[in-house]
């Protein structure tokens, strides 16, 4: 039986018309265009530039002392307002004679009222027992029976180049000194405990406050090692004396730095070598690589040359000797070698057959020194100590010199590096006297005898004047008194300071 397959059809299915919607573009503001942007962002940028530019201007005009443009700052020169002097105690030795003297230079640029008054350490301030108000008139007083140190406080056109000094003198030697100023930093050279039968350092505070001094002792051996000498206080308007022969028993020189961690001090060292006399030794100038010892005097007694060197490291010295007839090196003495942080001994006098000259040192590293001369032989006589000193600039005072049968005052000057006039001005309390002007070759040294305006034997002062367009002279000033011998340096008389050079730097507000 036959079956017929049913026939399927397949259904028709009808795709669904979609229709896209229409979507309506949301109506918004015109948006500037690229170029448009870049001018709005210089535009905002100008804006902020200006402003900036603004508060620094309105800054500057406003800042302390504004001004426009000025040229580069020149140091400003002020004159000196206020000074003080420290003098020690005369020496009690019965039969001795000291002096202290005092003196302003007149200067034509200083005009106006000044005062320096004179009182002992432990007087009140306000009861001076003597007062100066002459500029160019020195003073002098004999001290008898004062047992303390003098202080000297001088203001106003007194103060500008006031000059100080103590002399005494005994049967057997002059004792010049230059009355310190206080300070912070003090260097001296001279004899040790070995050659020396004592060495005294008179150390005063004349300020309201306390002092701490350190002294370091620098010997042929290096540093000294003694914490004695260290952290001395000093009470307000004190003294002290340091015995230092004790600690310096085996050198044959020795070199001092005294100085302050706290306030100032004024030092004076005292050397005496029992029959070659007793003298103050002067400060030499601060250590450098360059040095100049004016004042070595004429003679034939013994000189001998103190260098001392504060670095660690070995110094080479080159030593120069200058005398009326010209430079000269000595003979195998010529180098030395000074070892780190100690002293050095040379022997200069038998090339100098009696000259009297100036020494000058070269070295690679800072060095100080000091000389040590002795008038009457190796066996008596009496000793000074000449020391480093830095150019007079551009004049100096000598306070206290004598001129009679036996007393002169000579003035050693030396110009190392070039030609130079000075002139020489003795001042007696009458007046000045007349002047001398010498003219100085280079590398020669000059003595010029100077007598005073007054009676024979009498004090008078001595200005020394470097003439405008002269090199830098070198000068000390020697007093004797038949074997009897006292030198220092001279030192520039300071009337006038120069302020710091300033600029504007945010630098100075960093550490």
């Amino acid at each position: 039986m036959k079956f017929k397959r049913p026939e399927f059809k397949r259904p028709e299915f009808k795709r669904p018309e979609l229709k896209r919607p229409e979507l309506k573009r949301p109506d918004l503001p015109d948006m500037p265009d690229v170029r448009t942007l870049l001018r709005h962002r210089i535009a905002i940028l100008v804006v902020v530039l200006a402003a900036v530019a603004g508060l620094y201007g309105v800054a500057a005009a406003t800042r302390p002392g504004a001004a426009a443009a000025a040229p580069p700052v020149v140091p400003e020169r002020l004159p000196v307002e206020s000074a003080m002097h420290a003098c020690p105690a005369p020496s009690k030795v019965p039969g001795i004679s000291t002096t202290v003297s005092a003196i302003t230079p007149s200067t034509a640029d200083r005009t106006g009222e000044g005062r320096a008054d004179i009182r002992e350490l432990n007087a009140p301030a306000n009861a001076p027992s003597a007062s100066l108000h002459s500029t160019g008139v020195p003073w002098y007083q004999e001290s008898k029976g004062r047992s303390q140190p003098l202080v000297l406080h001088s203001s106003g056109t007194m103060a500008g180049g006031l000059q100080a000094e103590q002399t005494t003198v005994h049967d057997d030697y002059i004792a010049a000194e230059r009355c310190p100023e206080p300070g912070l930093d003090f260097w001296f050279a001279a004899p040790g405990g070995a050659e020396a039968e004592a060495l005294d350092l008179y150390l005063l505070n004349v300020d309201d406050g306390p002092a701490v001094v350190d002294v370091d002792v620098l010997t042929p051996e290096g540093r000294l090692a003694d914490t004695s000498t260290l952290g001395l206080r000093l009470e307000p308007h004190s003294r002290q004396v340091l015995p230092l022969k004790t600690v310096s028993k085996l050198a044959g020189a020795v070199a001092l730095r005294v100085r302050t961690s706290t306030g100032r001090v004024a030092p004076s060292l005292l050397v005496r070598e029992g029959d070659r006399g007793t003298d103050w030794v002067p400060p030499a100038a601060q250590p450098a690589r360059r040095v100049v010892l004016p004042g070595l005097p004429p003679g034939r007694g013994d000189r001998k040359l103190v260098v001392a060197t504060p670095s660690d490291e070995l110094a080479s010295v080159h030593v120069r000797v200058i005398t009326e007839d010209g430079a000269y090196i000595p003979d195998g003495r010529g180098e030395v070698d000074v070892a780190g942080a100690s002293t050095a001994t040379v022997d200069l006098a038998s090339g100098l057959s009696g000259r009297a000259a100036t020494v000058e040192l070269t070295a690679d590293v800072p060095i100080t020194a000091g000389l040590i001369a002795t008038e009457g032989g190796h066996d008596g006589g009496d000793t000074a100590y000449p020391a480093a000193a830095d150019p007079v600039q551009p004049a100096g005072v000598i306070a206290d010199n004598r001129s009679g049968k036996k007393q002169a005052t000579r003035v050693v000057m030396t110009a190392p590096t070039g030609p130079a006039t000075v002139k020489l001005t003795p001042i007696g309390p009458n007046g000045p006297g007349r002047a001398q002007t010498v003219e100085l070759p280079m590398e020669k040294t000059r003595t010029v005898k100077v007598a005073g305006p007054g009676p024979a034997g009498g004090h008078f002062a001595v200005l020394v004047e470097v003439q405008p367009g002269s090199a830098p002279v070198y000068a000390a000033r020697v007093l004797t008194d038949g074997d009897r011998l006292g030198v220092f340096p001279v030192v520039s008389a300071r009337a006038w300071v120069k302020t710091p050079r300033t600029t504007d730097s945010a630098g100075a507000l960093t550490p």
